[in-house]
């Protein structure tokens, strides 16, 4: 009876892993669609960069780039590219150094040396 429970259990991990892909793109599709809206609530957004940094990819980078230099959704955004293992994400960081100034600036710095960035060393 116990061999039965887990070979049941075992094609039901599988499936899992052979769905969650499509879960992911489904949940990056949504927390994008969230960022890009004006009118989304404060909360909400920064639950899309969250969700961004679970599950975004490459695809995702410009919409976490842009809330970079917001005052409130700056930490969340930063987050979200940080998780991102793309190089877009690292690029992106990289490039706003440019424009950020004082804690911002501070916080992708400390963003860029947890990535690994070694392109952000000259900088």
């Amino acid at each position: 009876m116990m061999k039965r429970y887990l070979n049941v259990s075992l094609v039901v991990l599988a499936a899992a892993c052979l769905v969650s892909p499509a879960l992911g793109a489904a949940d990056e599709a949504a927390a994008l669609a969230v960022l890009a809206a004006s009118d989304s609530p404060l909360q909400d957004k920064a639950m899309a960069c969250d969700e961004l940094a679970r599950v975004g990819t490459a695809k995702a980078v410009p919409a976490l780039a842009k809330p970079l230099s917001d005052d409130e959704l700056h930490d969340y955004a930063r987050d979200g590219l940080a998780r991102i293992a793309d190089p877009a994400a690292g690029k992106a960081l990289l490039g706003s150094l440019g424009t950020l100034k004082g804690s911002k600036r501070v916080g992708v710095i400390i963003t860029l040396g947890d990535r690994r960035e070694a392109a952000a060393v000259p900088a």
